[in-house]
Order: structure tokens, then sequence, then C-alpha cells
């Protein structure tokens, strides 16, 4: 080949690894750094000395090709040496077996039009099948970027490599045969395993995916339960604090306005309108006789009192028998998302009724609330998440579920009407308490 034709075939090797890693790997372009500027200089340079110096397309300039491609994922995608090179050895190792597996059916379908002429159809073929993969499926999962582990890197790489070592052979073993029959038969089982092999490799992807999804989601879930816990614990000691200091101030102020003279008017009602206002403030406390609960309920339904039509019930007392870390977060969750859901609702139409009752073997919260629009149920039961941002949402529910499930209990949700309805009992003799 020409150098012209060489450095067209070195442009199309260049354009798959960058289609590859951006369709497959999802890598964005990141902003580069001189450092990271000047390697993909120097590679550009060597490879152009190299070809001037009249090497053809032979295993030097393969390696200075490749070069350069590592220096451009450095410089495109701002990854450290290393990465790029892993990045361009699960490239190299896919890329290099579906150019083989096309060079099989074209040698045994197409006649041989000059090895340029072929590099080129093949190149082409395998990047308009990566975009069309993209548009129609990858685009899908776009936002869904995680990280590959080194196992799988080294399971995928692996089954890539024995595989073209595999087609290599047989694509030397069909060239001695003599009878087209048995070329065609040839290639078409290589067709075939090549199917199998692909299809091995997307299910081992499916699954990874899949696995790592569920253990993100987890990590998360776990993350914002502690994140809760500790919230409404400091929220808890904060309610206790206020109570007390509420309930000395208070004598005091009367202390004061017994020894006020009588001449003292003024002040005597200064100090009755402090009174009057703090037992007000006192009134508007919720209080079903647990702290946690009565710090979650205050501190999300308080705050709308006046926006919302609420209406709390029950009595329940220290549980001992369930976790303080497992109430907060059943409660928190089933209050937060009945009060986002009321004020949503036509300006003071919204409404909300919390019960929560005890006997002897089971707790029961029973939440509903008014809302406006459609809930889709899942095939589990369960609401799905109306919010945008649907990878950062919808733990709530799932965590009411999976207490529910921990003491052995019940959690029915659903809609009836313009209610929302959410019925929990948990099984109080399951566990021994893990709460403070």
């Amino acid at each position: 080949m020409g150098k012209s034709e060489i450095i067209a075939v070195s442009v199309l090797s260049l354009i798959e690894y960058v289609s590859f890693c951006y369709v497959f790997l999802k890598k964005k372009r990141a902003g580069a750094s001189v450092e990271k500027s000047m390697g993909l200089a120097g590679a550009a340079v060597l490879y152009f000395v190299l070809l001037m110096r009249g090497y053809s397309f032979n295993p030097v300039m393969f390696l200075a090709v490749n070069l350069v491609c590592i220096f451009l994922f450095q410089f495109l995608y701002g990854s450290s040496l290393r990465e790029s090179v892993g990045m361009w050895f699960l490239a190299f190792a896919f890329l290099g077996l579906t150019e083989t597996f096309f060079r099989v059916v074209f040698e045994a379908w197409m006649p041989w039009n000059g090895q340029f002429i072929n590099i080129v159809r093949i190149s082409l073929v395998v990047i308009c099948l990566m975009w069309l993969y993209y548009f129609f499926i990858g685009r899908k999962t776009a936002g869904e970027k995680r990280p590959i582990s080194k196992i799988l890197f080294f399971l995928i790489v692996g089954l890539l490599l024995v595989y073209e070592l595999l087609m290599v052979f047989v694509v030397n073993l069909l060239k001695s045969l003599q009878s087209s029959k048995q070329v065609m038969l040839g290639s078409a089982l290589v067709m075939l395993a090549g199917m199998g092999v692909f299809g091995m490799i997307i299910a081992i992807l499916y699954y990874f995916q899949r696995t790592e999804k569920y253990r993100f989601q987890s990590e998360i879930a776990e993350m914002y339960n502690e994140q809760q816990k500790e919230y409404f614990l400091k929220l808890l000691e904060r309610e206790q604090e206020t109570r007390k200091l509420r309930h000395d101030i208070f004598s005091h102020f009367m202390v004061i306005q017994r020894l006020c003279k009588e001449e003292d008017v003024e002040i005597k009602t200064y100090i009755s309108h402090l009174l009057n206002d703090g037992q007000e403030v006192s009134c508007r406390q919720l209080d079903v006789g647990n702290d946690i609960v009565n710090a979650i309920i205050n501190y999300y339904f308080v705050p709308v009192w006046d926006k919302c039509n609420i209406g709390v019930k029950g009595y329940i007392g220290d549980l001992e028998t369930i976790s303080g870390t497992d109430l907060c977060v059943l409660v928190s969750n089933l209050v937060k998302n009945a009060v986002e859901a009321a004020l949503n609702v036509q300006a003071g139409k919204g409404e909300i009724r919390f019960l929560i009752r005890e006997g002897n073997q089971y707790l029961n919260i029973y939440v509903k609330n008014t809302f406006e629009g459609d809930i889709v149920f899942d095939k589990k039961g369960l609401p799905k998440t109306s919010k945008n941002e649907k990878g950062s949402h919808g733990f709530g529910v799932r965590n009411i579920k999976q207490v529910a499930e921990k003491y052995d209990g019940k959690c029915s949700i659903k809609a009836e009407g313009n209610w929302y309805i959410a019925d929990i009992f948990l099984n109080k003799m399951l566990y021994e308490s893990d709460s403070p």
C-alpha cells in the first residue's frame, strides 16, 4: 500500500477504536492537559517519521498506530496511561475478532479486491454496525456508566483472544480447501460460532450490569438509611433539649410575672403574651408516645400544618423489639412521601392521615394521602417513582418494603380514587431491639 492508503487505513483504525470506547465503554470527551497533548503529538510525530522512512503497513507501523491510539485515549478522555492501555487492549481484542469474522465472510462470499479495499470495507462495516447498535440499543443505557471490574475485563478479553486465535486458524484452514462448498460450509460454521461468542459476551455484560446496578442501589440505600438515622437521632436530641428548655423557661416567666409590682403593667402584659405564644407552640407539637416517631412527624407535619389537612392518631410508647434505625427509616419514608404528594395537590386540598398503633404482636402504621395524577405500579406491586432523576430516587418505597420483610410483616401499598394508602404491619416479637 502507498503512504496515502496507509494513512487512510490508520485513520479508519483510530475511528474504530474511538467509536468502541464511546459506544461500549460510554467514554465522553474530557479536558486534556498540556502533558497529554504533548504525548499525543509525540506519538503522531513518531508515526509520520516511520511513514516517511518508507515503512509499509507492517508490524512497525501497526505498533505506531496503536501507540497513537493509546495517547489519543489519554487526550480525549483524560485517562491515565494504565487506563488507556486497558481500554486499547479491550478494544483491540473486540475489534480484532470482529474484523477477522467479517474477513472470513467476505473472502467466502465476495470477490477479493485487493488488501486496501478489503481493509476499508471491513472497517466501514464494523464502524457502521457499532453506531447502529448505539442508536438502537446503546443510547437507551447511555446514563448507566460503570467501570468494568478486573475479573470481568480479563474474562472478556480472554474469550475474545481465544476465539480470535481460533478464527485465524480456521481462516488458514479454509484457504487450504479446494471445494467451494466446503469453504462456504466452514464460513457458515464460523459465523454461527462468532454469534455464539458475541451472545455469551453480551450475556456476561448484561449480568454484570444488573449485578452492579443492584449493588450500587443497595449501597446508596444503605448510605441514605444511615444518614436518616443520624439526622433524626440528632433531631430527637434537639427536641428533648428544646422541651426541657421550654418547660424551664415557662416556669421562670411565671415567677417573674408574680414578682412584678402592680404598676409594672407593660412588663406583665409582655410576659403574658410570651406565655400564650409558648403554650400555642406546645399545643402544635404532635405526640404519639414514641420519641423517634414524634421527632419525624413534627419535623415533616408541623411546617405544612396550615397548607394541608393533617390528622394524627394513635399511641405506641417505646418499642423494645424494633430497631430505632428501622423505625426511623420506615416512618420517615412514609411521612416524607405523603407530605410531598399532598403538597402537589391543588392548594389547600391536600390531606394526610397518619395512624400508628400496636397490639401484643404487631405494630401497625397506616398512612394515606391525597394525590394528583396517575400512579403506575411495577410487577412487584410497588409504585414507580415519578421524579426526573430516577437513578437517584425510588429507594423510599423499597426501604419501606425491606423493613416490613425484615420483621416478617406486611407491606400493602395501593391507590384508591385520589387516595394513596400505605398500610404496614411489623412483627414485634421477631427481633430483640438493637436501638439505643
